[in-house]
């Protein structure tokens, strides 16, 4: 994500440069120029990759690099030999004018296979939060659009001034802002899922199996309750984010109504909070533990089950009495003392 950003970065300075008209004063900025562009496009298909896991072939991120190596060679050159852009013979202004639409074709490009990165990761592991990367393209994808239709415009009648790409700018701008927190937080968001994840599995027992609801007697004589408490505390699947009255219902082969009926009799809870329950007490356990010390309340908060942060947290109140931070904390103090 760290060279995407810098790319973003690199690019709008050298227009900002272009547009105070600092570069007619100091021409070497313009031989520091390069088609950032195209090199964002790829450091950014390249973050997609990452965060869904997949990796290419050495020869195949070369190949992904040809497009701005290629045209960083061409630009050095026109650099060169050329001083100003009235200079510029025929040839190299057809050259400009290709490239732009050629970056066009390439971002789409690009686009459509991180789209298919993000489409592919979420049949494999669907617990990778792709909505927000979906999006982070979509908005791209406009900005490509808009880019596209100014550029097109400026060519056909033959207008000038920085002050038409102001818009592609702000777009750009905003981008930046938004990759910089997503794309980081995200990115740290999903690894430490995954070591959270794989914590998880080496437990030799699981707090929620120290966890009794007192109703053993009741459970002896209602088998689907009987079942229920099986699966939730040796399968765990109250970890599932989209487990439902109704997926369990199926599960159990029984119907919504009856399931939720037995689950109010017998733990005097909704289903909702009766899953719950199980989510904080293992919470409480991991909170608790000091090997899940460096890892993001919010990546324990998805393992468990909640769906965001903020619901975890409300739950976690409501049942404690107290945030899921403070617990953690006073835990550190007790360890301490």
């Amino acid at each position: 994500m760290a060279p995407t950003i810098i790319a973003l970065s690199l690019n709008n300075l050298y227009y900002w440069f272009t547009d105070i008209r600092l570069i007619e004063q100091f021409k070497e900025i313009d031989l520091l120029y390069l088609p950032w562009h195209l090199f964002f496009l790829v450091t950014f298909y390249l973050y997609v990759c990452a965060y869904t896991e997949n990796r290419n072939k050495k020869q195949f991120l070369i190949l992904l690099f040809m497009p701005f190596i290629i045209s960083s060679i061409f630009h050095i050159g026109i650099n060169i030999f050329y001083y100003s852009v009235e200079s510029y013979p025929a040839g190299v202004k057809l050259f400009y004018v290709l490239e732009e639409y050629l970056a066009f074709i390439y971002a789409a490009l690009l686009g459509v296979l991180s789209f298919r990165k993000l489409k592919n990761a979420i049949h494999i592991n669907n617990k990778v939060n792709t909505k927000w990367l979906y999006n982070l393209l979509r908005v791209g994808l406009i900005l490509c659009i808009v880019w596209v239709v100014i550029y097109s415009l400026a060519i056909s009648f033959s207008m000038s001034g920085m002050k038409l790409y102001y818009p592609i700018w702000l777009g750009i701008s905003i981008l930046f802002y938004w990759i910089s927190y997503r794309g980081l937080y995200q990115f740290r968001l999903a690894k430490d899922r995954k070591a959270v994840s794989l914590l998880l599995h080496e437990f030799v027992k699981n707090k929620s199996e120290e966890y009794h609801l007192g109703t053993d007697n009741y459970t002896q004589k209602n088998p689907i309750f009987s079942k229920l408490k099986k699966i939730i505390e040796e399968d765990h699947i109250y970890r599932e984010q989209d487990l439902s009255l109704y997926s369990l219902s199926k599960k159990l082969k029984t119907n919504t109504s009856t399931l939720s009926r037995i689950v109010n009799e017998v733990s005097e809870k909704s289903f909702t909070d009766f899953i719950n329950v199980y989510r904080i007490e293992e919470a409480k356990k991991i909170l608790n533990d000091d090997a899940f010390f460096k890892y993001k309340i919010s990546a324990i908060a998805l393992e468990v089950g909640f769906n965001n942060y903020d619901t975890f947290c409300n739950a976690f109140k409501k049942y404690t009495g107290t945030t899921p931070g403070k617990y953690r904390e006073s835990h550190m103090k007790r360890v301490k003392d």
